[in-house]
Order: C-alpha cells, then sequence, then structure tokens
C-alpha cells in the first residue's frame, strides 16, 4: 500500500478541499477533546428540543481520538492508496471515481423502534439498526473529498418554548446520497439500499426511495455534534446527525422498526455504502 500526503499547493480544487476541511477540523479539535470552546456541553438530539432548560450533563463515554492541531492535520492528510482513486482513510474507504464511502458496521441486536438507521458504537444503539466503529469526524471529512457542499457548520439556537411545536417538522436540506448495505451469507454477497431494511409501521411498508440528504451535522458553540453524539444517519430529523432521511415520516418516531425479512441475523457484520448524487432533492 502507498501513503499520499494531501498538502496545500497549487491545485485548487484540492486547495479548497482542504481548506474546507481544514475549517471543520478547527471544530472538531475542540470536540475531540471532549467539550466545547467555551466549556458548554451540546444539547442532546434527544429529546431533539433545543432550549436553555435541557442542556444534559456531559456523558460518560468520550469520542476516542484527539487531533494535536487543526491546521497540521488539515495540511497534512494521509489517506492510504487502495487503488486508482481510491483512498483509505481510518477505515472509511473512500472511492472519488464512483462518489462513495464505504465502512464496516454491525446490525445491532435490538430491534425495536428506531430513530436511526446508524450511530457509532458509542451513540444511541437503543434506537438504531446499525452501529459502526468508525468516527463521525472521519466520514465527514471523506465525503467533503467527494466534494460533499454541506460543511457541518450550521449553528444550532434557542428558541423561546411556547415557538416550539416539533423540531423533526424541519425538513433538513444537503447533498442528496444513496444508501446501501451489504452483507455475505453462505458465501453469496447480498446487497440492499438501506430503504429496503427499514418498515413504517404507519403505512405498512418499506420506507420510501430517494430521501436520504447529507447536511454535515450541526455546530454547537464550536462543537461537532455528531462526533459528540455519534449520530451518523437518522430517520427522525435531527440536526446532530451527518445524514438524514428528509421524506415522509422523518418526523415520527413511533413509526419505524427493522424490516426483518429483509435483514441478516444480529451481529451480521455489513458494509454501508454512501454515494453522492448530483441532483439536488427539493422537498417541500
Amino acid at each position: 500500500m502507498k501513503w499520499v500526503k494531501f498538502t496545500l499547493g497549487p491545485s485548487r480544487s484540492n486547495q479548497s478541499r482542504l481548506l474546507a476541511t481544514a475549517g471543520v477540523l478547527a471544530c472538531l479539535s475542540c470536540t475531540l477533546q471532549g467539550q466545547s470552546a467555551n466549556g458548554v456541553w451540546p444539547p442532546s438530539s434527544d429529546p431533539k428540543i433545543v432550549g436553555p432548560g435541557n442542556l444534559p450533563k456531559p456523558p460518560q463515554v468520550v469520542p476516542p481520538r484527539v487531533v494535536k492541531s487543526a491546521s497540521e492535520s488539515a495540511q497534512h492528510l494521509e489517506l492510504k492508496t487502495v487503488g486508482p482513486g481510491i483512498f483509505d482513510l481510518g477505515g472509511v474507504i473512500l472511492d472519488r471515481q464512483q462518489r462513495t464511502v464505504s465502512f464496516p458496521a454491525v446490525l445491532n441486536p435490538d430491534q425495536g423502534l428506531l430513530e436511526y438507521l446508524l450511530v457509532t458504537d458509542y451513540g444511541k444503539k437503543y434506537e438504531s439498526l446499525l452501529c459502526t466503529a468508525i468516527e463521525p469526524y472521519r466520514l465527514h471529512m471523506a465525503m467533503l473529498l467527494l466534494d460533499a457542499k454541506s460543511m457541518g457548520t450550521n449553528q444550532l439556537s434557542f428558541q423561546p418554548a411556547p415557538q416550539i411545536h416539533n423540531p423533526a417538522d424541519e425538513t433538513i436540506s444537503g447533498d442528496p446520497i444513496l444508501i446501501e448495505v451489504s452483507w455475505v451469507v453462505d458465501g453469496k454477497h447480498v446487497r440492499r439500499p438501506a430503504e429496503d431494511l427499514v418498515y413504517n409501521q404507519q403505512s405498512k411498508s418499506t420506507m420510501r426511495a430517494g430521501f436520504w440528504v447529507y447536511n454535515g451535522s450541526a455546530m454547537w458553540h464550536g462543537t461537532f455534534l455528531a462526533q459528540r453524539e455519534g449520530s451518523l444517519v437518522s430517520l427522525v430529523t435531527d440536526r446532530s446527525a451527518l445524514a438524514n432521511h428528509s421524506g415522509p415520516g422523518h418526523n415520527d418516531d413511533h413509526i419505524w422498526t427493522a424490516n426483518t425479512n429483509n435483514l441478516p441475523a444480529t451481529h451480521t457484520p455489513v458494509e454501508v455504502t454512501l454515494r453522492l448524487q448530483n441532483t439536488p432533492l427539493n422537498h417541500p
């Protein structure tokens, strides 16, 4: 395997991507230390109402990685070359030609009501279909290197309680993506759209296809909430998550369950693939 260093140089496209990544890393550096820049802990995404009265105590589980220097990390990103245009960024496989990022995950054993498709192994696994050991900031950097426009800099703000009805009613905009999950059973490779793995109890059907967006997570006082919360892909609107479902039912946390007819056994290793699309989604 060959190591490639991306450095700030004359290439305008590489420079813009790395400058974008530098901005993200600057925001991430204090998060990866376990606290925000001004000492205020980010709000939990459950419940998803933002207000001064529900700031939680710092969680006991702290994301495992510490970034020494944001500028140093951004100027010398080391990617292992796997093949032509294919790179490995700490377990996240980046394919520039296919515009995909792929990484390992596992099927959770508990399959009750779901709010997430995917979280980290320190995230809310009890509400998620899948979990992964991949850190959110690595996935976000890989998406930025694919020229995703979502920067993860949308700031949360307080609203007076009387104006808050259901924050999940918000439809988050972002880069349209496709999500696929694959695994091997008895030597046979199985690949399915993520929608096929989730059942809507209200409509008595699987999720409608074509409503995933990559929004890049919200910031809270300089803290990258996806890294803090461990939220990667949410079924119910959550601005802490890197990606969201924006279709019918995105505001309802009482309708989503695992579609057991299309799932392998629990604890089965799977591969999750996010594919960046060209046509923007314009949902009402």
